[in-house]
């Protein structure tokens, strides 16, 4: 709780001022060469095993840039009767297999991977007062 107030005791920067954009873009430049369209055919193929790592995710702990909390993420790797719901886990696998092996078109990826930009203020360091604010990028949510 107390992070919690001071983060938001210290707010956001407007990313429309010209100082605050330019360091946005100094920590965050534009990509230099294009994302290949297919992962590299020599590339070995990753398989991916959520189960373990989701039934091991820490309880009432901040959601990413998704929304989604570890407890979402827990009811998905339990022992379920219901058919559909054994079947959950090996989809969430398979679509994650997909994402990490390139098998997902790119204007898919792009989409899934965008994020807004919020421009945190942090706290100054002791003796840093007088220097221009530097802010702290967190990708929130879904690009718009």
């Amino acid at each position: 709780m107390a992070c919690q107030k001071q983060l938001l005791s210290q707010g956001l920067h407007n990313p429309n001022d010209p100082d605050i954009y330019r360091q946005l873009l100094d920590l965050h430049p534009p990509r230099q060469r294009a994302v290949p369209a297919a992962a590299p055919l020599s590339a070995a193929r990753l398989s991916v095993n959520l189960r373990k790592t989701f039934r091991k995710a820490k309880r009432l702990k901040a959601p990413g840039p998704s929304g989604s909390r570890n407890e979402y993420l827990r009811v998905l790797a339990m022992e379920h009767k219901d058919l559909r719901a054994r079947l959950v886990i090996g989809l969430y696998e398979d679509f994650a297999a997909g994402l990490i092996n390139g098998d997902l078109p790119s204007w898919f990826v792009v989409a899934w991977t965008s994020a807004r930009l919020v421009a945190l203020r942090k706290t100054p360091k002791p003796g840093c007062e007088l220097h221009p604010p530097v802010p702290r990028p967190i990708p929130s949510g879904s690009a718009p």
